[in-house]
């Protein structure tokens, strides 16, 4: 059973944090963080005493002075005791002293020096105090700061205020982090806050550089406001009660903010974010009455300097991680898992006693320095409340011994959500989704959620002991298992796969270790490299489905290779500024690219090919390679005078005095916007016109606007058809079949793709269309089970792509969003298949690229260990493996295949439809109707005339529609129902086929408004 940090329930005589609602000290204008040298740095405090004009004022307590919290003499008996002064408050920097020259492994050294006398402002204490209702107003904090800095200059002009890095004002009462049982929310004591430059200067105006001292020559420009102690006496039914609440753990957060670590608690309710898991909390702060907080998580080390975590490449083993207290120079302490570009796992291994003596507590009571030792948490010594300790705790052996357990600790962390909300510090301050979070192993996400107890108050989640991971662990959903099928799962924070499985934790112990694996039955993740580039133009190709496994990014013309595993093979300045084209001839490698007028070609092994540059004499605008005749692989180069050159692949780096003119083929009139090719046929598209070329002649096809793309199938006859993207949204069609549609949408379409989606005789457009991703019908119908549609405020980009993912002979659709979640449609069903979406944390750069290598196979087919790239906006290069597949007729890149031929065969009629009308294809959606119009759909099998009539229920007509339906495909006509009343109508269908066919089929429609 987790324990729960209450608002309001008073635990006698503990002076437990459970009785005290934390609001959190302020902090809302956080510093950058100050990095550490790799050896040691020195941070010098310089500390003042402050008391206030004396004045009792019941929302504050005491009167203003030293000492006057208390209504009864305590004695030497109870946490910070009296006196407070200039040896009280060097204890407590003792302690934050010793707390970061531990836990920093020696980078960070604090001296200190507090002044030895009182200094007194002009103001009673609520004078100071931000108004309840506007605590977040720190004008008044700021006139504190300013009139304790001028004090101080004037009284104690031998200081040399120019030696410190950060000044404190220790001043007489309590801070106002907590409202105590029976508050009226109206307290006038002081905030507990770092006002560092932003602070200041969000208080002061933007010229503000610091508070003048030593005659001008130096200026202060932050400072901790702290209280004297967080002890404070309370009502109860039994009299006055004191809790006891030390400043240990303040201090030392107060000393981190301005180090610039962000607070981690919810910022916007004062509530725990990460519990005792790391310091940056209220939980951490104010642990054992506030004696001392555990060591800084793992993520908090990490953005100090103090530590750098171990990279995990993407492979399957097992890992070791130790505790860092025990620790030697080898060993993992801190072990990072990339779940995408933005989002990853640390991962550390947390040990309350490391060395198994243990507690040690130093404490200073009297003058006198002694210690304290406990070896285990019992009787009034809890993590929620100390009262068996005295004095002021100035060091502790094992700081983590205030961490709710033993065992692996996972931080999940999303930097688009840090960067998003660090300015404003509000980094966990929403409850679902928090930058840094601990990934509950007990599966009950409870950490800061709030709760009605049995007696009716607001209870919180806090951490414990089940919350990490390790062997024996008996929380209600630990599985000793974090995959994408477990609770929690290893999804991101988008709800995308990210196929990470850590399973096989080893009991709590000072070395303990877990298997982790990347994969899951349909797709593994092969490599993730950060590459070097400068997201600049960038493209993706492979050499496609062949001998070779190769990876070509290219950025700003600059070549970079690599295999699927991430190793680079070679890079190649000023290759290419447009789509390259790659694969292998004669098991030689080939790849050829184009910037201006050069074109340059690599041929030759996989590691050391030859290189050779031809100018075309006019800029190249389109590359592709006719591989459909072994013994004449050419390329084929376009350029923007309309030119288009034929060469034979296996005589480019033969060519000596390279003539243009002896290469031509084609002279068009415009640029050459794109090729397709097959087997010899060939289409080049210019703006205005598609050419078929054959031979030395081109028949042209005039375009009704402006071209993008253009893509050539066949038919199921085996005619040729050409689909051409135009400008609006408007595809024309080309062919034995003609046929010209507008996508009717708000969004630019500039790149779509074919495929066989259902073996139905029909290959399909495929786009990207806002939050949709669609495939159409050569007459312009969405195919069934599309729109495929992500969430609102999502959309999908660039060229969607076709591969058998799961190997199950039906082609999948990769659709890519623009939060970089990479979706798998399955086309029938239009569902997502298993395992999808992953994710790469970011939106995709370029187009990315399928590919394959050739595997042994006793099947007719090719088969082929195949892979996909893709390279999002962060230059993080993703190579996933999709198992054994046979490649057949994918749409792997931008312009279908690595030598862009722009083309997909036939598509296959396995699941034709050959019944003249079939009645289970005729409906209409939606139904019922809400808006504004109807769809009413129907299959035929060859071209026929359509009558539509409508009547109501009394019969009469209401409407008459007639048209021609396009046989072999789904044809749809649209009723407007704008003018028709509510009610129930029917459809009476009647279609008559060319060939004499005819059929009927009555459709009952409701109308809603």
């Amino acid at each position: 059973m987790k324990k729960l940090i209450s608002l309001s329930l008073l635990l006698i005589g503990l002076g437990s944090l459970s009785a005290q609602s934390f609001v959190g000290k302020l902090n809302y204008y956080p510093e950058k963080a100050r990095k550490f040298s790799a050896s040691s740095d020195t941070l010098r405090i310089l500390a003042v005493m402050v008391e206030f004009q004396k004045y009792k004022d019941p929302t504050t307590s005491g009167d203003g002075t030293f000492g006057s919290i208390y209504t009864q003499a305590y004695g030497d008996t109870i946490l910070d005791p009296l006196p407070f002064d200039q040896k009280y408050f060097s204890n407590h920097l003792e302690f934050a002293k010793n707390y970061f020259q531990k836990v920093s492994n020696g980078k960070l050294n604090i001296v200190y020096t507090v002044l030895p006398q009182v200094i007194t402002v002009s103001d009673s204490m609520r004078d100071y105090s931000p108004p309840p209702q506007k605590s977040s107003d720190l004008t008044n904090l700021g006139k504190f700061a300013k009139e304790v800095w001028q004090i101080a200059g004037t009284k104690f002009t031998d200081v040399d205020f120019s030696k410190y890095d950060l000044f404190t004002i220790f001043h007489a009462g309590v801070g106002r982090e907590f409202a105590a049982p029976g508050s009226l929310g109206n307290e006038r004591d002081l905030p507990s806050v770092y006002l560092g430059s932003n602070s200041l200067k969000n208080i002061f105006g933007g010229s503000f550089t610091g508070f003048p001292i030593n005659g001008g020559n130096f200026q202060i420009d932050n400072t901790m406001i702290l209280p004297s102690t967080e002890s404070r006496e309370v009502s109860t039914y039994g009299g006055k009660q004191l809790v006891q609440l030390t400043i240990n753990g303040l201090i030392v957060s107060s000393i981190a903010s301005h180090l610039g670590l962000p607070d981690l608690f919810n910022t916007s309710t004062g509530t725990t974010a990460i519990s005792r898991f790391g310091l940056m909390d209220g939980s951490s702060i104010f642990a054992y009455s506030g004696l001392f907080p555990p060591e800084p998580s793992a993520w908090e080390k990490i953005y100090l300097g103090w530590a750098q975590p171990v990279t995990l490449s993407v492979v399957n083993k097992r890992i070791d991680v130790v505790a860092r207290s025990v620790a030697a120079m080898s060993d993992t302490t801190i072990l990072k898992v990339p779940i995408n570009s933005t989002e990853y796992y640390l991962i550390e291994n947390r040990q309350r006693d490391a060395e198994g003596d243990g507690l040690k507590l130093t404490y200073v009571l009297d003058g006198q320095t002694k210690t304290f030792s406990i070896d285990k948490d019992k009787g009034r010594f809890q993590w929620y409340g100390v009262d068996t300790v005295k004095g002021v705790v100035t060091d502790v052996d094992d700081f983590d011994w205030a961490v709710p357990g033993n065992g692996i600790l996972i931080w999940h962390i999303d930097e688009n959500i840090i960067n998003n909300n660090i300015a404003d510090d509000k980094i966990n301050a929403d409850l679902n989704h928090r930058g840094v979070y601990v990934e509950e192993a007990d599966g009950i996400f409870d950490i800061g959620v709030a709760y009605t107890s049995i007696t009716g108050d607001i209870v919180y989640g806090d951490g414990y002991q089940e919350d990490m991971w390790y062997a024996g662990n008996k929380g209600k959903y630990f599985q000793n298992k974090f995959g994408p099928d477990t609770k929690p799962n290893t999804n991101t924070n988008e709800g995308a796969n990210s196929l990470i499985t850590m399973q096989n934790f080893s009991a709590p112990a000072n070395k303990m270790g877990f298997n982790i694996s990347f994969s899951n039955s349909n797709i593994s993740l092969v490599s993730s490299l950060k590459l070097g580039l400068s997201n600049s133009n960038n493209l993706l190709t492979s050499t496609g489905f062949s001998n070779f496994e190769s990876v070509i990014a290219i950025d700003n013309s600059t070549l970079n290779e690599f295999n699927a595993a991430g190793n680079k093979f070679m890079t190649f300045l000023n290759f290419t500024t447009i789509q390259p084209v790659a694969g292998e001839l004669s098991n030689l490698k080939f790849i050829i690219g184009a910037k201006g007028s050069i074109v340059n070609v690599l041929l030759g092994p996989i590691i050391q090919a030859e290189h050779k540059s031809l100018d075309m004499l006019s800029n190249v605008t389109s590359l592709a390679v006719d591989k459909n005749n072994p013994d004449n692989v050419k390329l084929l180069i376009g350029t923007s005078n309309g030119s288009v050159y034929s060469i034979r692949l296996d005589s480019l780096l033969t060519i000596q005095n390279f003539d243009p003119g002896k290469y031509l083929i084609y002279k068009g009139d415009d640029s050459i916007i794109g090729f397709a090719i097959d087997a010899g046929h060939y289409t080049f598209l210019e703006s205005q016109k598609l050419v078929v070329f054959s031979g030395s002649q081109g028949v042209v096809s005039p375009l009704e606007a402006n071209a993008k793309k253009m893509i050539m199938t066949k038919d199921a006859s085996g005619h040729y058809t050409y689909v051409v993207l135009l400008s609006g949204n408007t595809f024309q069609i080309i062919g034995a079949y003609n046929s010209i549609f507008q996508i009717k949408t708000n969004n630019a379409i500039n790149s779509f793709a074919m495929a066989d989606l259902k073996g139905d005789g029909q290959n399909y457009i495929l786009v990207s269309d806002g939050s949709y991703l669609e495939a159409y019908s050569l007459n312009g119908n969405l195919a069934d089970n599309f729109p495929f549609t992500i969430s609102s405020g999502d959309y999908f980009v660039g060229c969607p792509l076709v591969a058998d993912i799961n190997n199950d002979k039906i082609p999948e659709v990769l659709g890519f969003s623009n939060n970089g979640s990479i979706y798998a449609v399955n086309p029938l069903t239009g569902k997502l298949i298993d395992g999808f979406p992953i994710s790469t944390g970011t939106q995709i750069s370029t187009t990315p690229a399928i590919f394959g290598t050739a595997m042994p196979s006793a099947s007719s087919l090719p088969t082929y260990q195949t892979y996909f790239s893709v390279i999002d906006e962060s230059n993080q290069l993703y190579t996933w493996s999709l198992g054994v597949t046979s490649g057949v007729n994918y749409w792997s890149s931008e312009f279908g295949n690595s030598t862009n031929t722009s083309f997909i065969q036939a598509p296959s009629t396995t699941n034709q439809v050959t019944d003249f009308f079939p009645l289970d294809k005729a409906y209409n959606y939606p139904n019922p109707v809400y808006g504004g119009q109807t769809k009413i759909r129907y299959y035929v099998s060859e071209n026929s005339n359509v009558q539509i009539k409508i009547f109501d229920l009394a019969g009469g007509l209401v409407a008459d529609l007639s048209g021609q339906a396009a046989g072999g495909f789904d044809n749809e006509t649209t009723w407007d129902v704008s003018k028709v009343q509510s009610g129930i109508y029917y459809a009476h269908l009647q279609v008559d086929g060319v060939s004499g066919k005819s059929a009927s089929k009555i459709i009952k429609i409701a109308v809603i408004k």
